[in-house]
């Protein structure tokens, strides 16, 4: 189905689970690392009928190295050192709730699959899915959309640097269970692909299984303009996507007004690129860039860009990023072109010399770039291939985004030719009316999950509506638990913890409240102490361990409280007027009270004083 414009859409919504690692019993978070190191090299394999993926073709070419990061939550099956173990029960009947819940048809037997995967994000070179349910429905204010598929899969390492060919990966977040909800292309524009995807992650989070942590929800988007299928990967937040597909639409369009100029400048000849060596232009240069690039012990390459003067970085064309993406896949940080020259600290003086030397024409552009002498076959191919699908405005291929550059490429689409079926796991068979059950006592809408959690926690509405979109119903519940007020956890987890991470510019996990909190109940202290506690960890002063042993979360005694007051009285100015006061006993003390105790002590001492 084809939306206004002539433009396709469909998605692809992945919710990770917090019941533990998928095929290990490894728990879900945890991302401090143990100080191991694994280094892999990953090759290319073929697929079920011996034919070779595009996508497992272009990582093969980037020939990249992998250094992976051990945590506290894997083990030797994220190393891919272990056999994978029983497929994880809790996550498996989550997916299945869900597939039944969006009237998916559910498989009689789960089968888990190998999907090829040699970009590093996992060890093993391959990522193991499992189909759970076809052929699904979710309604919208615009009509039904069409579920494809629901599948439960494990989820991929988290990459943490990137240096030329060489990247790093930590896998506290590999095997995570992740569901993966695909629709068809029904949807009709941004604002309705916007709609769909937050009506799919309701029906996950209202099983209060979802995972609340960063990227733990991410959306990939499905789109066409006419010029081939565009994946564009990882958008974390529901709200980017309208962005994201306004920017690949805008690219497209700005792409095809491009191609259009060089075709009359060029008449879309293919090109042949020439790659020098003209370092010895730039021996004396400022750019950092460059001059670092030479003390290292690479060259400065340049070529020229037939008919790409004006095209490479003007107005809406950016034909120079797209020869970007292009060399970074073979692991250059980028390069600069005529559009933007001088600049970067390259010269007018440098610019002129460089002309002379390349001899451009006057439609020509021309590009540097810092790379290895060894790496000149492989920029010249990839630059060629990059133009050459463009050039034909053969535009499918994978994408991610950034909300301040728009998309970028990533990768080329990868087929069905990437599967295989897994070996190490066996056929799960499950009981489908107990699956039908479950699946009936969710929540059928937002409003009824809001009004639940209102009734159940004795919370006002617009609160619980926020709890429940923000997924934090599992933490509520945690913290309502310790603290025995569920007002207060309500007014932590929506107020208290996002000052503190604004205050500190510091985050804590879940397990780190949770652990700071039930250590301060342990001590038989109250929710000031809590706060306090919090605080000190947030602020660096002490950690989840250390927190529960230190003195400055006990309460101020009667006593203490009385003589801080009439300390403060007694030296007078601001701080010890009535609407101050709360704040100067804090600044005077450090230690946690209850402020209404604060008040009705302060009003006695002024009161006694005016007799």
């Amino acid at each position: 189905m084809t939306g206004e414009s002539g433009t396709k859409i469909g998605l692809e919504i992945h919710v990770q689970l917090n019941t533990g690692k998928l095929f290990c019993r490894c728990r879900s978070t945890g991302e401090t690392h143990t100080g191991t190191r694994i280094s892999r090299r990953l090759y290319a394999t073929t697929g079920e009928m011996g034919k070779s993926d595009s996508a497992v073709k272009f990582e093969t070419f980037r020939n990249r190295t992998f250094e992976y990061l051990v945590t506290e939550n894997s083990c030797l099956v994220e190393a891919d050192e272990e056999p994978p173990h029983h497929i994880d029960g809790e996550a498996l009947e989550t997916a299945l709730v869900v597939a039944s819940k969006l009237d998916c048809i559910l498989l009689e037997r789960v089968f888990v699959m190998r999907k090829l995967v040699i970009d590093g994000s996992n060890t093993s070179g391959f990522q193991r899915t499992a189909l759970v349910g076809i052929g699904g429905t979710i309604n919208t204010s615009r009509g039904p959309v069409r579920i494809s598929s629901v599948c439960l899969e494990e989820d991929s390492a988290r990459k943490t640097e990137t240096n030329g060919s060489s990247v790093q990966y930590s896998l506290g977040r590999l095997g995570v269970p992740l569901i993966e909800i695909s629709t068809e292309p029904d949807i009709k524009d941004e604002e309705h692909a916007v709609e769909t995807a937050r009506a799919i992650s309701f029906v996950v989070t209202a099983t209060g299984k979802a995972h609340r942590a960063a990227e733990a929800i991410r959306q990939d988007v499905n789109v066409s303009f006419g010029h081939g299928r565009i994946e564009l990967k990882g958008i974390s937040r529901i709200s980017d996507i309208k962005e994201c597909i306004r920017a690949e639409r805008e690219r497209n369009a700005a792409l095809g007004s491009a191609i259009s100029i060089l075709g009359e400048r060029t008449g879309n000849e293919t090109f042949n690129l020439t790659l020098r060596d003209v370092s010895e232009l730039f021996r004396d240069t400022q750019s950092r860039v460059l001059k670092k690039g030479l003390e290292a012990g690479n060259q400065i390459l340049g070529l020229v860009l037939p008919g790409m003067h004006g095209l490479l970085k003007s107005g809406d064309f950016r034909l120079g990023r797209e020869l970007a993406d292009a060399v970074k896949t073979v692991g250059l940080s980028g390069l600069m072109h005529s559009d933007e020259l001088p600049g970067y600290g390259v010269t007018e003086e440098e610019v002129r010399n460089l002309r002379s030397m390349l001899s451009p024409r006057k439609v020509d552009g021309f590009a540097i770039m810092v790379a290895r002498v060894t790496d000149i076959e492989r920029i010249r191919t990839a630059m060629e291939l990059r133009l050459a699908k463009i050039i034909t405005m053969d535009l499918a291929e994978t994408r991610g985004y950034n909300p301040e550059i728009g998309t970028f490429f990533l990768r080329p689409l990868a087929g069905s030719e990437r599967m295989y079926p897994e070996t190490d796991v066996e056929a799960i068979e499950y009981d489908q009316k107990h699956v039908c059950a479950l699946s009936e006592k969710l929540p059928r809408t937002p409003e009824e999950a809001s009004m639940e959690i209102s009734r159940k926690y004795g919370i006002s509405r617009q609160d619980a509506d926020t709890i429940f979109r923000e997924n934090s119903l599992a933490l509520l519940e945690r913290i309502s638990e310790i603290s025995s007020d569920s007002r207060w956890a309500t007014r932590f987890i929506l107020q208290l913890k996002g000052a503190f991470e604004t205050k500190h510019g510091k985050a804590l996990s879940e397990d780190e409240i949770i652990s700071i909190l039930e250590a301060v109940r342990n001590r038989n202290l109250g929710r000031e102490s809590m706060e306090k506690a919090l605080d000190l960890v947030y602020a660096g002063k002490e950690t989840p361990l250390s927190v529960s042993a230190s003195s400055s979360i006990v309460p101020l005694s009667s006593q203490e409280l009385d003589t801080i007051l009439r300390q403060i009285l007694d030296e007078g100015g601001p701080g010890s007027e009535k609407s101050r006061i709360i704040a100067s006993i804090r600044e005077k003390s450090g230690r946690p009270f209850d402020p209404s105790t604060a008040m009705k002590a302060y009003d006695s001492l002024k009161a006694r004083a005016g007799k």
